[in-house]
């Protein structure tokens, strides 16, 4: 077969077609012909018949692969395997030597023989794929052994279609997945991951930057996903190689372009496959791929009715956006991102409970003087369009205003009016929830213990009722909030509530004097909670958390603790009852005082 080209074209043609009509009948003629095969390397024919065989051969191994996917006999896998890698080995040597174009059908046999390689090794691999580093075993079949260095070979093939084909058939991903957050594998030769991670990270590179193609990018982020996917994050090991990752995945991000559906996936693997340390030790690298997926381009094409791809891109940021700020200590190396919440936030569609939490962070981390001068713009935003939120939405709107409260000077609260208006008519009139009127209540308690008045309570409901046709009191909103104290689940919003509810009795308020035995008991509970929780909490919190702590212990500490200043409420709500009331108001509040259990009072001792 190796003496006429025609001839052995014909031949390869006849097992390629008896192959395709008889599938795992006809491996024994390949089996038995591989020799020849082997034999029929067409240096010496013309060009044109050279280029006829070598198809042919392509189109046999190709056909073969695709016969050996179903095939059991073990034999008959290696033999043709063998063969195959030989050939096809000595083919690449062949052609990287060469310069110039190659005739279409051949690159297309070639591509075609190339992606059925990767789809027999791939019929070995379980469904979850190849397995992390951790877990990888160092057995690997004769068919991972021989194929998969192969593939690789093909991907310094001088053909953009062949590397595309082999770099997409090194790729494993579950036949239901969804593309956008599919979790992707990737096919690996034998040896350690840290021996052929820049050869692998350098091809990607070159690959998707050789033609400005979709498919081309598409394969080069599924292959980086797969990559990405064999790194346990969780040690130490990981964590190095991510970080080696980091600028192949900064300059794919630059690659990509404007695709959302591909820049979605690669924030997916960074959110995904990064943890705290990694983020603490590059926070430029990410930040900047942040501000880039919250570009102006992006947030105008998300406020269109076709701006599917880019709310889901916001999405992605923001979830990253947010890990990010949870890794850090301070807010320094994140500042210029800083800009971007305003604008986002103004998108109607966009992620704002992510973003709002973000915002929060930005609080905690950075303090008031930080953000101060987006606070008005902010707050105006959240009044304004309050009314239009979901209940999620609403929350953590109020949360700033919580945060905001206990940073800020007292004055702080004219900016949030609005907002805590509508929260109110909300929580009583509408039933919001649990979570809602925690935040609420929480808002007002900061505000009353600031300001030191039952004036701005009392002039939200009368808005309430002005709005919404309503009859809200004291006495009512007074028994929603005790009601909701299991809602506060933090010891800092417990705190809070307690300072705030004490601070409302100082102002002889008789409404609140008549539920005195209910706001004693949550303040015994809270002192014996806080002591217990103080031990358990301390090395578990994460740096938000620890910010938050510290910030309530600033602004809401009370010298001699809780109890006293309880005690020194008590008696001011008595002079003020007086003040206000006459003497009938002052001996309402002594009655109420003596009612309660001598127990309670003795734990203000």
């Amino acid at each position: 077969m190796s003496e006429c080209g025609p001839s052995a074209y014909f031949a390869l043609s006849i097992i390629d077609a008896l192959l395709c009509r008889y599938g795992s009948s006809a491996l024994n003629v390949l089996v038995v012909l591989q020799r020849e095969m082997l034999e029929a390397r067409p240096v010496s024919f013309q060009v044109i018949e050279a280029d006829l065989v070598r198809e042919a051969c392509y189109h046999v191994i190709g056909s073969a692969c695709m016969t050996l996917i179903k095939a059991k006999d073990l034999f008959e896998q290696v033999a043709v395997v063998n063969m195959a890698g030989s050939y096809l080995q000595n083919e690449f040597e062949i052609f990287n030597g060469q310069q110039g174009e190659r005739h279409p059908a051949l690159v297309l046999a070639l591509r075609r023989a190339v992606w059925m390689l990767g789809k027999l090794v791939k019929a070995e691999v379980s469904e979850e794929g190849s397995s992390s580093m951790k877990e990888r075993s160092t057995d690997f079949s004769p068919l991972h052994s021989t194929l998969v260095p192969l593939i690789y070979s093909a991907l310094e093939f001088p053909v953009i279609a062949v590397q595309v084909a082999a770099a997409a058939s090194l790729v494993i991903e579950p036949e239901d997945s969804d593309d956008w957050f599919d979790r992707t594998s990737l096919l690996l030769p034998q040896g350690d991951l840290q021996a052929f991670l820049p050869a692998i990270c350098a091809t990607i590179l070159k690959v998707s930057s050789a033609e400005d193609n979709l498919e081309v990018k598409n394969v080069s982020v599924r292959m980086l996903r797969g990559l990405a996917s064999q790194i346990d994050s969780k040690n130490d090991q990981g964590s190095s190689f991510f970080q080696f990752l980091l600028p192949t995945i900064s300059s794919l991000w630059l690659i990509i372009g404007s695709e959302r559906r591909l820049q979605v996936s690669l924030l997916h693997l960074i959110l995904d496959s990064s943890n705290e340390d990694v983020m603490r030790v590059n926070p430029d690298v990410f930040c900047q791929i942040i501000e880039a997926a919250l570009a102006q381009d992006v947030l105008n094409e998300a406020s269109t009715p076709a701006g599917g791809g880019s709310v889901i891109l916001m999405e992605t940021a923001a979830d990253l956006w947010l890990k990010l700020l949870s890794s850090a200590s301070s807010v320094e190396k994140h500042s210029t991102l800083f800009a971007r919440i305003l604008a986002s936030l103004r998108i109607s569609r966009g992620p704002r409970e992510t973003l709002l939490r973000v915002f929060e962070a930005y609080l905690l981390l950075g303090g008031f003087e930080f953000c101060q001068h987006l606070i008005t713009e902010i707050s105006f935003l959240l009044s304004n369009s309050c009314r239009e939120m979901n209940l999620r939405e609403l929350r953590w709107s109020l949360n700033i205003c919580e945060v905001s409260l206990a940073l800020g000077p007292a004055e702080v609260y004219d900016k949030f009016a609005g907002l805590l208006m509508v929260a109110t008519a909300h929580v009583m009139l509408h039933k919001a929830g649990d979570t809602v009127a925690a935040a609420l209540f929480s808002c007002l308690a900061g505000l009353t213990f600031l300001i030191g008045s039952e004036e701005p309570i009392l002039g939200i409901l009368a808005e309430v009722n002005k709005q919404e046709g309503a009859n809200l009191s004291l006495e009512q909103l007074l028994d929603v909030w005790l009601e909701t104290w299991d809602a506060c689940l933090t010891l800092e919003r417990r705190r809070i509530n307690c300072l705030g509810l004490a601070r409302l009795l100082g102002c002889g308020s008789p409404a609140l004097a008549q539920r005195m035995s209910v706001v004693l008991n949550f303040l015994v509970d809270f002192n014996g909670e806080e002591l217990v929780e103080e031990e358990r909490t301390r090395t578990s919190s994460t740096s938000l958390q620890i910010c938050r702590k510290q910030l309530w212990r600033r602004s809401y500490v009370q010298e001699g603790g809780l109890a006293a200043f309880f005690r020194s409420m008590m008696e001011m709500g008595r002079l003020n009852a007086l003040n206000k009331y006459g003497e009938e108001g002052k001996a309402f509040f002594d009655e109420n005082i003596k009612s309660v259990d001598p127990q309670l009072m003795s734990q203000l001792a």
